[in-house]
């Protein structure tokens, strides 16, 4: 800095800035405040000095700098602070007239504009120390505040400063000399300079204002020194009152006072670093400084009495005595004091670690521990010795706890451990923020809280106990584990549902290593057990849907073990805890092969270790494994447990009267290959994607024609059709070189043929396996449609042979076979011309019907050649002919056929469009279709040629019409051909030939589902924004209305105003110098220029009225326009809808074949009937019913569907029936799944939910309730456990699954007749219709589907009901149980009833078995609105009362309530106990969260106020300036509010008039804090209502003393 400039600030002094110690984000904040207050200044300087008498560009700049002072201060720049409170305070005295404004005042303002814009904020930008002195600044607005002629130096300052345009300009100001700003250094002894002469001090407003500060913390300092015992408040209201009084005199420049409140306050503070209260030193020496105030400021009143210079120079004599006595014991203060010496201790882990803990916990447990533990122990030790306690219990239960944690690490795997930590680590770096300011540091009440929950989680169990004996040798087990990555492993390709896997694993691995440890702990645990069984149940499935077998039969294994322990038939042992926590691990290692390589490995020795725990004895542990045969049990108690490794299956020959069962086996053994190493892959996607489009289709005829075969008394032309679909089948699987499935089709063909032929007879044997075959194609269409992968059919193949050498008449033993298969093969051979006519024959049918539509393709190609669909279609319908020649061995066509696929392929690949080759191709159909139906094959080489020759180098070049239809590249023999002319047989299409075939308004396209959901998404998305512009247009509306009023009111003005001229004009008629004087008034218009105005005003208020006109017609042509956009918008929106939407047909055939599987598994007879089956519901919800309904329909044949002979007894149809009915309630779907089984036993389920402890002895339910513990995890009554059911996780996820959907599941039964399961789910999930109501001032949304009816209740009858301890309450004759909406989203059970003279809205919601419940809310809004459902975030989905989110056409956003889930917590609760019932899980009990409503127009103060109180368990709520407080208090009741003086549109002042004169508000705490602290805004606040009034900055236990306070009075 100037050296002339160094002089002149020598007496100022400004206070050291902290910002660089302020939370990154608080900082960030006031960044770009900074950043709109700088952007507005831009804006209102040039204003302002073009127009410098207007006034409220003065006032928004003399706000601006107010803001800036507030907040400056608020974050710790202080200088930049001042900087502002000068410009400020001058800018206010010119506004009240007290300085004159001058063109120095102007450019004062815009040089301090010009120093934040350039020089302060790339500083605060940037985070980086102040690099500039201010105090010049603040000296030159002090001189100008005082009307003085400012010193040249501070002249050309102005100047400078005034006119800076960027970042690199000097100003004079910089600090290139020095390190530090000339601050006065507190901590040493300082000369009191002389006193200013009182004749030379101006009892200014400013002088004044400090008066009236000053003898308040006068009498905070006379306070304390009258306790006896003050307290920690006390002493920190001592502290605030010289840190305040120090910064208040240096403004008002009153050096001696500044320089004693410095040293005073430095002292205390670093005493109180040390001891916790001060000692008789420090009293003597506040005293004599409280004498030395007292003196001071009387001599600074006009009655003063001269013996301020004295006081000054006495009380810096007892200072240096006080220092010189210090330093016997102390060297020298220390600025920082304690908290320089604990940031000297080299604990950086423990300050971090509000920010590391979680990461660097996980990363190295062990020794991020250590070093925790050693640094809490470092602090613990060095603040032991201090009186200030806090510290040093802190950090000793912060110790214990991470040695805790050392020994239990598995409390990592829960997020709250974290949660409490944090919160603990929080606490932490609060009291060191607190110790930074000189405060006394204690515990309070809320951090022994948290102490006290962290300290409770982590002793929650006991310590771990040994899990190994001596005699287990570990290492043997972890090699004996290893063995398995030496197998082969297989790659999972299908990377997308190996992502989705692994997601779910790694949860689901957390929680089972959770689980596990809360078992190891505590071994009969049995809630632990069922979650460990639930975890590895779904581990199981998604490994098996990604192919990882290996994984998924460990994972089932493991379920084995659990559910002995749980069924007490496994002893827990320390060996068994050792060998199952490697296998869970080995496991896990697995998931993390998957993750990084796709591979799932062998698992032959895993498996043979976790049968080896199935033995009665761990003890013989290398004891070989004893293989079972595939239908062998193993006794355990009263239980059996199906379990096989993995073999393959040695080829059996098939006995006519083996048990379909067998069959069933040998068939699903070659589900073993699909990890081998002959599985293909399948090279060609596009073709395999072209080969399950159609396979589809033909799955679904093949299953219907073999039920038509079945029905209709075995007609033979159903085989005909079966033959004729596999061979379709079996070409196209060709095709893709799936060779498997076309093989099987073959063999399949081949019985076909002979049943057709009644070589074979249709026995219930021979359909069964039948049916198991075709069942086999459509399970290997999945794989494919999964993997890519196409398998051995080894044993399939098999099974379908012998049923094809066997005579119909044979039932012949197992050594028979050979022969009998002899002698099928000569009796083929002999017949071998009647098949060859038979197969020429089939090829004629499908070739012509093909050769059709072959034709009308390519002609829609000629139409359309951009069509790429077209050209794959033509390639495939060739192909089939080409494998259908083949089979009936005509070369030629197959030559031809080859030809022309390679063409269409060619064309498809290079986009070919040219019409060069239209007449070749022509004519190439036309050859085959005459010479298939001729059988005559001439003249093949000349078109084999032409096909050869055919060039694809100009692939736009195009021919005129007449030359390409002229251009003949055809043999001679065919140019003559005519349709009809009797060389071929009539066309098949009769009258349609003449119909166009052009037409593609069918045509089908493949797109993804998520882009749909996309699509979807956008249109709801368009609907909010069209909502919200009609709510705009509305409001332009109301606007224009308003204005045309406004403009009717200025025309009766001017016409009055014209009225009073023309008055005034006849009144001074006769005056002198009128221009005419002989004319009357009325005679001659006379006009002056208040007339011209007034004129002018008239026309631009007609103006203005057609301004109007033409914007009402605008607004009308816009809701026109948006009243068709909304009409186009729900068309696009339900045809959006109807693309989603498939029929539940699609998945009958796979339900079909489940049932098939499961009946032959168990041998019993089943029929599945379906209702409604073309019912059609949204994609996605169908694909996720897909497993709910298998796990119901196995259980239902397991446990419900009985045996043939005890139906057969009970006089019921040997065959079971289940039955399947879909329908629509609604928007919903209706799902029942009925059987005719045995039902279900209520007593049974009873008994086995009170052994597992679900129900207490003394509680009876109803049976509609018991039979709801059905769906509890592991829960079940089956007596053994097969791969089909019986562990009772199936129907857990069943309920699980539905409820992700939105639905819910109920159940009927009867015994003896059956079960009943109901599932409802909606149709849709993206958009619904809603019942918009409003509970305790919050808007929410109800489903309509889930409300029966709407009746109003009086509210009298409601209080009664509220009052009273009934749990229903009567409507219309019925009890329901009546709860309010509030209880469940705002921990309010009990509504507000009183001054309520309407009834109120009650809301009949059905929930789970026809059971309806009553909710009330406070208002209905509106009828119905339909609203676009918004999934919730991971950290809401776990709220059950709320389904999702929508938003409103204003904006806002609004919670949609899930009725059902509100039923299910109504049902299951009482009504007195429910709100415990909501916080029994809770671990903090807090009190009721309060609303607290900030209004402050600085952005920095709003945020950090918010932050404070939202960290003591407040709501915050916040407004900009008054009309916005107003504005939001109409829909939302603080019960306290925070209010500032000055801000925009309204004061606080009129805020605070407004309220208290308000019928709600009046009695609303209102606790005022700004930076006015003088006596008249204090006593005008007090006078308006105010509660509490406090100065800025303020102490945080300050303004969180007096909320309680005035919370504790309400």
């Amino acid at each position: 800095m100037k050296e002339i400039l160094k002089n002149l600030v020598t007496t100022i002094s400004l206070p050291e800035d902290t910002y660089l110690d302020q939370d990154a984000e608080i900082l960030e904040i006031f960044v770009e405040e900074l950043q709109d207050i700088l952007a507005e200044f831009e804006h209102l300087f040039p204003l302002w000095l073009a127009d410098a008498d207007n006034e409220q560009y003065l006032k928004d700049i003399r706000r601006y700098f107010h803001t800036l002072k507030g907040s400056g201060r608020m974050v710790g720049a202080y200088q930049a602070g001042e900087l502002a409170w000068t410009t400020e305070d001058l800018l206010n005295r010119v506004i009240a007239k007290s300085v004159d404004f001058s063109t120095q005042v102007q450019q004062f303002a815009l040089a301090c504009f010009r120093v934040f814009q350039y020089k302060l904020y790339p500083l605060l930008q940037q985070q980086q120390a102040l690099t500039l002195d201010l105090r010049p600044l603040v000296l030159l607005g002090q001189q100008l505040q005082q009307q003085q002629t400012p010193d040249a130096a501070l002249h050309d300052l102005l100047m400078v400063t005034a006119n800076l345009s960027n970042e690199a300009d000097v100003t004079g100001l910089e600090l290139i000399d020095i390190a530090t700003p000339e601050l006065v250094p507190v901590e040493q002894p300082v000369v009191v300079p002389t006193v200013v002469a009182k004749e030379e001090l101006v009892l200014s407003e400013t002088l004044a204002i400090y008066l009236e500060e000053a003898f308040e913390h006068l009498e905070t300092i006379n306070h304390f020194l009258k306790q006896l015992d003050p307290s920690a408040k006390q002493t920190d209201a001592l502290i605030r009152a010289l840190h305040t009084l120090k910064g208040s005199s240096g403004m008002a420049h009153i050096e001696p006072i500044f320089q004693a409140s410095a040293n005073v306050e430095h002292a205390l503070k670093a005493h109180l670093q040390e001891e916790k209260s001060l000692t008789d030193a420090e009293n003597d020496l506040l005293a004599s400084f409280s004498d030395f105030i007292t003196v001071y400021l009387a001599d600074l009143t006009p009655e003063g009495s001269e013996q301020g210079q004295q006081a000054a120079e006495e009380f810096a004599q007892i200072w240096n005595n006080y220092q010189e006595n210090q330093e016997q014991s102390r060297q020298e203060f220390s600025v920082s004091g304690l908290i320089n010496d604990i940031m000297a201790l080299n604990i950086d882990h423990l300050l971090d670690a509000e920010h590391d803990f979680e990461k660097s916990v996980q990363d190295d447990t062990a020794i991020y521990l250590d070093q925790l533990i050693h640094e809490s122990a470092i602090l613990s030790e060095h603040t032991e010795k201090f009186s200030t306690l806090a510290l040093h219990q802190l950090a000793d239960k912060l110790k214990s706890c991470y040695q805790k944690l050392q020994d239990k690490r598995w409390l990592l795997d829960s997020d709250y451990t974290f949660e409490l930590f944090d919160h603990t680590h929080q606490e932490l770096i609060h009291y060191f923020d607190l110790l930074a300011t000189g405060q006394t540091v204690y515990l309070s009440g809320q951090t022994e809280h948290v102490l006290s929950d962290l300290l409770d989680w982590m002793n929650q169990v006991q310590e771990q106990v040994e899990t190994t004996e001596a005699g287990l040798d570990v290492a043997s087990y972890v090699q004996r584990l290893l063995q398995d990555q030496q197998g082969d492993a297989i790659v999972l390709d299908d990377q997308d549902l190996v992502d989705v896997f692994l997601d779910e694993a790694d949860d689901l691995l957390r929680q089972i290593d959770h689980s596990f440890n809360v078992y190891q702990e505590e071994p009969t645990h049995l809630k632990a057990l069922n979650h460990l069984m639930r975890y590895l149940h779904t581990l199981k499935g998604g490994a098996n849907m990604i192919q990882a077998k290996n994984i998924g039969l460990i994972a089932h294994e493991l379920e084995t073990i659990f559910e002995r322990l749980i069924n007490q038939q496994l002893q827990t042992s320390p060996k068994l805890v050792a060998v199952l926590r490697l296998v869970l691990d080995a496991m896990a290692d697995r998931i993390d092969v998957v993750r990084e390589s796709q591979q799932d490995y062998a698992s032959t020795a895993t498996l043979k270790v976790l049968h080896e725990l199935l033995q009665p004895s761990i003890d013989q542990v290398h004891q070989p494994l004893i293989t079972q045969a595939p239908e062998s049990v193993i006794p355990v108690d009263l239980i059996t447990v199906e379990t096989a490794l993995p073999v393959a299956v040695e080829p059996v020959t098939t006995h006519l009267s083996d048990p379909i069962s067998r069959v069933a086996q040998r068939i699903f053994s070659d589900h073993l290959a699909v990890e081998s190493a002959q599985a293909v892959v399948l090279p060609d996607a596009d073709l395999t994607s072209i080969f399950l489009d159609e396979a589809e289709d033909l799955l679904v005829q093949l299953d219907h024609d073999f039920n038509a075969y079945l029905q209709e008394n075995h007609k033979p032309e159903y085989l005909n059709v079966l033959m004729r679909h596999l061979h379709t089948l079996k070409g196209g699987a060709n095709m893709i070189q799936a060779s498997q499935i076309g093989l099987i089709a073959h063999e399949l063909e081949t019985v076909y043929e002979k049943l057709i032929h009644q070589q074979l007879q249709p026995t219930e044997y021979l359909l069964a396996v039948l049916r198991l075959a075709q069942d086999q194609i459509a399970e290997r269409v999945e794989v494919i449609q999964q993997k890519g992968i196409d398998y051995p059919a080894t044993a399939t193949l098999q099974v379908l042979h012998e049923l094809a050498t066997v005579e119909s008449e044979s039932a012949q033993a197992v050594g028979q076979n050979e022969v009998v298969a002899v002698r099928e093969i000569e009796a083929v051979k002999s017949e071998d011309a009647e098949l060859q006519a038979m197969i020429h024959q089939s090829f004629l049918e499908e070739t012509q019907e093909l050769i059709q539509r072959i034709r009308a393709q390519l002609q829609a190609w000629f139409d359309d050649r951009t069509n790429r669909s077209l050209l794959l279609q033509l390639q495939r319908d060739t192909h089939t002919i080409k494998g259908a020649a083949r089979m009936a061995g005509i070369q030629p066509v197959i030559d031809i056929t080859t030809a022309l696929e390679n063409t269409f392929e060619q064309f498809a690949l290079r986009q070919f469009s040219s019409n060069v080759y239209d007449n070749l191709l022509l004519n190439t159909i036309a050859w085959l279709q005459i010479s298939i139906h001729a059988n005559q094959y001439d003249d093949v080489e000349p078109l084999k040629r032409q096909l050869a020759a055919i060039e694809f180098i100009d692939l736009s070049a195009q021919l005129p019409q007449q030359v390409a239809g002229q251009f003949d590249t055809a043999i001679s023999s065919f140019a003559g051909f005519v349709e009809g002319d009797g060389t071929e047989p009539p066309s098949m299409l009769g009258e349609w030939d003449t119909e166009s075939t052009t037409d593609q308004s069918n045509e089908m396209i493949r797109i993804s589902a998520g882009l749909v959901e996309k699509m979807i998404n956008l249109t709801g998305e368009n609907a909010i924004n069209r909502s919200r512009i009609e709510m705009g247009i509305s409001q332009f509306t109301t606007t224009l209305n308003e204005m045309e009023l406004a403009i009717q009111r200025l025309s009766d003005q001017l016409r009055r105003m014209e009225g009073e001229l023309e008055t005034q004009i006849i009144a001074k008629h006769g005056m002198e110098n009128s221009r005419y004087a002989d004319f009357d008034p009325l005679e001659m218009d006379q006009y002056s220029s208040l007339n011209q105005l007034s004129k002018s005003l008239a026309e631009s208020a007609s103006d203005l009225i057609d301004f109007k006109v033409t914007l009402a017609d605008k607004v009308r042509d816009a809701e026109a326009l948006l009243l068709q956009q909304s009409r186009i918008q729900a068309e696009m929106q339900d045809g959006l809808m109807r693309v989603r939407l498939v029929p539940f047909s699609r998945i009958v055939s796979r339900l079909q074949r489940l049932v098939r599987q499961t009946s032959s598994t168990l041998n019993r007879a089943v029929n599945l009937n379906l209702v409604n089956q073309d019912a059609e519901l949204d994609r996605s919800i169908l694909e996720r019913l897909v497993t709910p309904l298998e796990h119901m329909l196995r259980n239902a044949i397991d446990h419900g569907i009985e045996s043939g002979e005890e139906r057969l007894a009970a006089r019921k149809p040997e065959a079971g029936r289940i039955e399947i009915e879909i329908s629509r309630q609604g928007s919903d779907i209706i799902v029942e799944v009925r059987d005719d089984g045995r039902g279900i036993d209520p007593s049974k389920i009873e008994n086995k939910a009170r052994q597992l402890g679900l129900i207490s002895a003394d509680h009876n339910l109803t049976q509609q309730e018991i039979l709801q513990y059905i769906f509890h995890s592991g829960l079940t009554t089956a007596k053994a456990v097969t791969q089909i059911s019986g562990r009772g996780v199936g129907l857990d996820v069943v309920q699980s699954a539905i409820k992700t959907l939105g639905g819910h599941v109920s159940i009927r039964s009867e015994q003896g007749r059956g079960s009943t399961f109901v599932i409802r789910v909606p149709t849709t999930v993206a958009v619904s219709d809603a019942l918009m109501v409003k509970v305790a001032d919050q808007q929410f949304a109800i489903p309509l589907t889930q409300i029966e009816r709407i009746v109003r209740i009086s509210p009298q009858a409601l209080a009664d009901y509220f009052e009273s301890n009934d749990e229903v309450f009567g409507i219309d004759g019925q009890k329901y149980k009546l709860r309010y909406v509030s209880e469940f989203v705002g921990y309010q059970p009990q509504p507000r009833l009183a001054n309520i003279g309407h009834s109120l809205p009650v809301l009949l919601i059905k929930g789970n078995n026809n059971q309806t419940v009553a909710l009330l809310v406070d208002q209905l809004i509106g009828s119905r609105a339909q609203i676009v459902v918004k999934p919730l975030g991971q950290q809401l989905a776990k709220i059950d009362a709320i389904g999702g989110a929508t938003i409103l056409g204003d904006g806002q956003v609004c919670l949609i309530l899930d009725g059902h889930n509100i039923a299910r917590r109504i049902q299951s609760t009482q009504r007195t106990t429910a709100l415990t019932e909501q916080r029994r899980d809770t671990v903090k009990a807090t009190r009721a969260r309060q609303l607290v409503m900030i209004v402050d127009d600085s952005v920095t103060v709003r945020k950090v106020t918010s932050r404070l109180l939202e960290r003591h368990g407040y709501d915050v709520v916040t407004a900009k300036d008054g009309v916005d407080a107003i504005e939001q208090i109409e829909h939302i009741k603080p019960d306290v509010m925070l209010l500032d003086i000055e801000m925009p549109r309204m004061d606080g002042f009129e805020v605070t008039n407004m309220l208290r004169h308000h019928s709600i508000y009046r009695d609303l705490p209102i606790i005022m804090i700004t930076s006015r602290t003088g006596e008249k805004h204090r006593e005008r606040a007090f006078s308006l209502g105010v509660t509490h009034y406090m100065g800025k900055p303020f102490q945080e236990a300050d303004l969180l003393q007096h909320i309680e306070q005035v919370l504790e009075k309400a």
